[in-house]
């Protein structure tokens, strides 16, 4: 437990249950801020976070998501995660090819108290990249389109990525 009362078995299984179930309680700060690549493609469009569609419901259908493991060190969960789903939308201007597709990643969740302040996280760029191409995606435009996804978080300095 940390100085307020919040176990590490809290935080990865309110976190794990988001992830898997998707469960409706909200873990977010109000302030909440995300530095993730695929975080300003989100929000796009959005006036908010909460109202941006997540990247597996934007582009997947049929989603479901596993944790693989999680790990809680003091005001951070680290979650290592897949997902499985039909790509149905484009992404990061890539057409869709309708083919099944697991796409692995790792979140860091930041925690002040029981709220989710900051999340930082990495999808495994180059194995999506390999399933599109091996779908029928052009490999060159493939590559053009995820460059900027495939780059660290830093790419985007400057810009408020999401807030909650």
């Amino acid at each position: 437990m940390d100085s307020k009362g919040y176990s590490a078995t809290d935080r990865v299984s309110r976190v794990r249950r988001m992830i898997e179930e998707g469960a409706k309680e909200d873990l977010f700060s109000p302030n909440f801020v995300s530095r993730t690549p695929w975080s300003l493609a989100e929000m796009r469009g959005a006036t908010s976070h909460r109202k941006a569609p997540s990247f597996a419901e934007t582009v997947f259908s049929d989603v479901r998501m596993i944790v693989e493991d999680a790990i809680e060190q003091g005001d951070k969960v680290v979650v290592r995660w897949r997902l499985y789903g039909r790509w149905t939308q484009p992404f990061a201007g890539v057409k869709p090819t309708g083919q099944p597709m697991t796409v692995t990643g790792i979140n860091i969740y930041h925690f002040v108290g029981d709220k989710i302040v900051g999340q930082d996280g990495e999808l495994d760029m180059g194995s999506f990249a390999n399933q599109a191409i091996g779908a029928g995606v052009n490999a060159a435009a493939c590559a053009e389109s995820l460059k900027d996804l495939a780059r660290p978080p830093e790419r985007f300095a400057g810009e408020v990525l999401s807030e909650r």
